[in-house]
């Protein structure tokens, strides 16, 4: 991160207080500011830090999965949201669009890596509401956006045991939000499924 410079100018400030107040002793400065310096965390030690992202990606892509990474605008914040094969992980949002997809990283793999049985259950597997499309819509109505479009993404098994799933997409300022359901064995059902992923996507991000 780039400091602000106001930041520089304290610390020249301080060292140049100190320096007068010891006699222009520049020895007796040194010995004042090691203490105070020697806790920073230099760059070899920063780069030899785990990086979030490089590690999100690299773990994805050794099971095999893709990460996506979209960005959205809420307010003054940009908003990073990340998706492993189409699925909603995790968001983050900053002023700049690097540490909202930092936060959003470890965000992501706080979750992908947390190994407590609530955590285990698939993210498609969470408790939906009945009311989820009608949530989703008295959202979009309240923010002005478009009206919220669902598809039937997949028709699965023989004729007597029918499961389905669907999509639902939602348009927010120039970012278009897009998340799959579970798979139900009514198209209603499958259709709130997905409603209530992206209610979640969209309370997660900021927006709800």
């Amino acid at each position: 991160m780039k400091a602000p410079k106001v930041l520089a100018d304290i610390v020249e400030s301080v060292a140049a207080a100190v320096y007068v107040d010891c006699g222009f002793n520049l020895q007796m400065v040194w010995m004042i500011f090691r203490c105070l310096l020697e806790p920073l965390v230099m760059l070899n030690v920063v780069l030899a830090q785990p990086q979030p992202i490089t590690t999100l990606f690299e773990a994805c892509q050794k099971d095999g999965k893709q990460v996506y990474v979209r960005y959205s605008r809420n307010g003054d914040r940009n908003v990073a949201s990340v998706f492993v094969d189409d699925t909603y992980i995790a968001s983050g949002s900053s002023e700049t669009k690097e540490n909202a997809k930092l936060h959003a990283a470890e965000a992501a793999l706080s979750k992908l890596t947390d190994t407590s049985p609530q955590a285990n259950l698939d993210i498609n597997e969470l408790v939906e509401t009945e009311s989820a499309k009608q949530k989703v819509r008295e959202l979009c109505n309240k923010k002005r956006w478009p009206k919220p479009t669902y598809r039937l993404e997949q028709e699965l098994g023989p004729a007597h045991d029918k499961r389905y799933i669907s999509s639902v997409q939602v348009e927010v300022s120039d970012t278009i939000f897009c998340v799959k359901g579970s798979e139900r064995s009514k198209v209603k059902d499958a259709e709130n499924s997905a409603a209530s992923m992206m209610f979640r996507v969209l309370r997660e991000a900021g927006y709800a």
